[in-house]
């Protein structure tokens, strides 16, 4: 299957932190990848691994953040544009395009921004991109309940959790689940097999071996 990719940026790709935070924390922390004005940024390890399989293995990849355009650019043209043609992406969307949905956390309602992948697919006008092959990776709970039968959930990454010597592998597991996903018909049928056994959905925010229909 042709598969249309959709990839989330804080948390997901990269974490980040002011240059104060850094500075509090510099002799347990690797060096930023990146410095934008007072921000440190770190590449979430094996993105350049994830983004080059995806250049080679997906037909149709997007961005979609909750941040700000002028965020999702930077992000792009300075970070991903190593790995892959600014070109290969086929739509650029920021938290203008979410939808405020209500949401109780901690018995406070607050309009939380939400992404719905089909906003995005009735953007596009591809015959060939539909539910039926749109994939979302997100580290957001409140996205991947929206969008469930539609998204690989990934853990949040932060760059304090190497101090203890952790080196996360998240994304390698998402590539497996690409290369699963692509042989499937329907990724809605797909991920929703998977996703009705188990009870607690935050457990999916990790790898989910998939079985195939």
């Amino acid at each position: 299957m042709d598969l249309h990719i959709i990839l989330d940026i804080d948390q997901t790709l990269v974490d980040n932190m002011s240059i104060d935070e850094y500075n509090k924390n510099q002799d347990k922390l690797r060096k930023p990848d990146y410095m934008k004005e007072t921000m440190c940024i770190w590449m979430r390890p094996h993105l350049k691994e994830l983004i080059e399989f995806l250049d080679k293995n997906v037909k149709y990849i997007s961005i979609w953040t909750n941040g700000s355009f002028s965020w999702l650019y930077y992000v792009l043209t300075t970070i991903l544009s190593k790995y892959i043609p600014k070109k290969r992406f086929l739509l650029l969307l920021s938290i203008d395009y979410s939808i405020r949905k209500p949401i109780e956390i901690n018995s406070i309602t607050s309009l939380v921004p939400i992404k719905d992948i089909e906003v995005m697919i009735q953007r596009i006008q591809n015959n060939n991109i539909s539910i039926y092959n749109t994939v979302l990776i997100d580290d957001n709970y409140y996205n991947c309940i929206y969008n469930r039968d539609n998204t690989i959930p990934i853990k949040k990454y932060f760059v304090l959790e190497e101090v203890n010597g952790i080196r996360n592998k998240d994304l390698l597991f998402i590539k497996q689940i690409i290369i699963e996903l692509k042989k499937s018909k329907n990724v809605q049928k797909t991920l929703k097999g998977v996703y009705n056994g188990i009870t607690d959905y935050n457990k999916l925010f990790t790898f989910v071996p998939l079985n195939n229909t």
